[in-house]
C-alpha cells in the first residue's frame, strides 16, 4: 500500500483545530476520509470508510466516548494504527491511553512537522513494511530512528534518561545510548512505572538499575559516570527505593 493512498479519521471536537489538522494532512498527500466530533460519528465513518489511521483528540465534549475509550472500540471492530492527540498531559490520562497500544502520544499544542512526521512513520511500519499489529507490549515503544525507520525501545532495558540541550539520551544496560531530538518532559510518558524516578530536570533513573549512593551521588549500572542527587530530593529518593523494594518482595 502506498502510504499517499492512506486514508486518515480525524476526531476533534474543536472544529477550528479539526480543520487545521486536516489542510496540514492534506498539504503532506494523505487523504481525510472524514471529521468526527462525536464517538458514535466515528464509528460510523470507521465502519462506512474504513480509514487506516485514525487521529483521536481525547476530550471529546458531548461525546458517549472520550478518545480513549474510543480507541479501546477501533481495536475491536478495526485495528489500526492510532495517534493521540491531547492537551491533558496528566499521567493518569497517559496511564489509561497506553493500555490501548497507540502509535504515538502527542501533546497539544502539535507542530505541523510533528504531526506528519507521526503519521509517515506510523504509514512506513505499519503498511509498507506490512508489520500492522496491536499486540506490542505495552513497555515497548517506537522512536524515529535514520532514514525514516523506526527503533524499538524496551523500557526494560533503560537504566536512565539524560536531557541535554534539546535533546535526551536513552542510556541502555549494555552500556550503549541513543540521542533523540526533543524534550524529557514529553519522553517521560513512557516511562511513567514506579520504578523510575525523577532525580532532577536533567536525569529520570531506573531504581532497578541503581547500584549505589552517598549523600550527594547515584551509580547507575553500565553508567560511566554518577549523578548528582539535588539535596531537596534525597528524602524523597529513598522513600521511592523502599517502595520499589517492597513491590519486588511481593512479586
Amino acid at each position: 500500500m502506498a502510504t499517499q493512498n492512506l486514508k486518515i479519521l480525524i476526531v476533534e471536537d474543536d472544529v477550528l483545530t479539526a480543520h487545521i489538522i486536516k489542510e496540514t494532512i492534506e498539504q503532506t498527500g494523505f487523504k481525510v476520509i472524514g471529521i468526527a466530533r462525536q464517538s458514535d460519528e466515528a464509528i460510523g465513518l470507521i465502519i462506512n470508510h474504513k480509514p487506516d489511521i485514525a487521529l483521536l483528540d481525547i476530550n471529546l465534549d458531548n461525546s458517549h466516548l472520550d478518545g480513549i475509550a474510543l480507541a479501546e472500540v477501533i481495536n475491536k471492530i478495526q485495528p489500526m494504527p492510532i495517534i493521540f492527540l491531547t492537551g491533558d498531559d496528566k499521567p493518569e490520562v497517559f496511564e489509561r491511553a497506553k493500555l490501548t497500544i497507540p502509535f504515538s502520544y502527542l501533546i497539544k499544542p502539535i507542530l505541523p512537522k510533528q504531526l506528519t512526521t507521526q503519521i509517515e512513520l506510523a504509514a512506513r511500519y505499519f503498511y509498507a513494511n506490512g508489520v500492522f499489529t496491536n499486540e506490542i507490549n505495552s513497555q515497548d515503544f517506537f522512536l524515529p530512528a535514520k532514514q525514516g525507520e523506526l527503533k524499538k525501545i524496551s523500557v526494560a532495558n533503560v537504566t536512565y534518561l539524560e536531557a541535554s540541550g534539546s535533546y535526551v539520551i536513552i542510556h541502555y544496560v549494555n552500556g550503549t545510548e541513543d540521542m533523540y531530538a526533543m524534550n524529557l518532559k514529553y519522553l517521560s510518558q513512557h516511562f511513567s512505572f514506579s520504578h523510575f524516578y525523577k532525580l532532577s530536570r536533567t536525569f529520570i533513573i531506573n531504581l532497578k538499575y541503581l547500584e549505589r549512593l552517598d549523600s550527594s551521588e547515584v551509580w547507575m549500572k553500565s553508567a560511566t559516570k554518577s549523578l548528582s542527587i539535588p539535596r531537596e530530593r534525597k528524602n524523597d529518593l529513598m522513600n521511592q527505593i523502599r517502595i520499589v523494594r517492597t513491590q519486588n518482595a511481593k512479586k
